[in-house]
């Protein structure tokens, strides 16, 4: 399946649900709350800053708390350096990245890439074909807006039923002050 289509399956289901939404707007919904996500994960990730908190932080950690792109094979940085605790371990030590003396010659410790790609090949053994994966994730991806959505409209119901009885004290309120006069 391509993308273009899980996204409009994904719109079909909240659709089905009464959620009139495009594929394209799921899409671009997605991408900003993967993006808010990135953003406070790398947040709370350095040291030193207060941790923000997110409502749905739990629920994007277990879609995406372990793709590639949200937790890279390798760093380049020239401040990483690896200890020796960090080189004991096979898998850390092929994660990190020094710099010679020289700053634009970059070497990966361990055993270079071949270990990177074997590495990427044995965890594509022991996941879930991919097809089922993308009809999952979308699945979540759909109950997660669904649940936005909900969210959204308890509030809204929240603020109206609070606005009304605001309006209900002033007319009140407004009463007996036109029956004192």
């Amino acid at each position: 399946m391509t993308h273009k289509k899980i996204w409009n399956y994904i719109a079909t289901v909240l659709s089905a649900k009464s959620y009139h939404v495009t594929g394209p707007q799921c899409l671009s919904k997605y991408n900003g709350i993967k993006r808010t996500y990135k953003s406070i994960r790398d947040h709370n990730a350095k040291s030193g800053n207060n941790p923000r908190s997110w409502p749905y932080m739990d629920v994007m950690e277990s879609l995406l708390g372990e793709r590639p792109y949200m937790s890279p094979l390798a760093i380049a940085s020239s401040s990483v350096t690896c200890s020796d605790s960090e080189t004991n371990n096979l898998s850390s030590a092929n994660n990190c990245i020094s710099l010679n003396s020289n700053p634009r010659k970059r070497k990966i410790q361990g055993s270079e890439t071949n270990n990177l790609s074997s590495a990427s090949s044995h965890a594509d053994l022991n996941s879930k074909p991919r097809k089922r994966k993308i009809e999952e994730n979308a699945l979540k991806i759909s109950e997660s807006i669904i649940e936005s959505r909900m969210l959204a409209e308890k509030n809204r119901e929240q603020r109206h039923k609070e606005k009304m009885e605001f309006k209900k004290d002033m007319l009140g309120f407004m009463q007996k002050l036109l029956d004192k006069l």
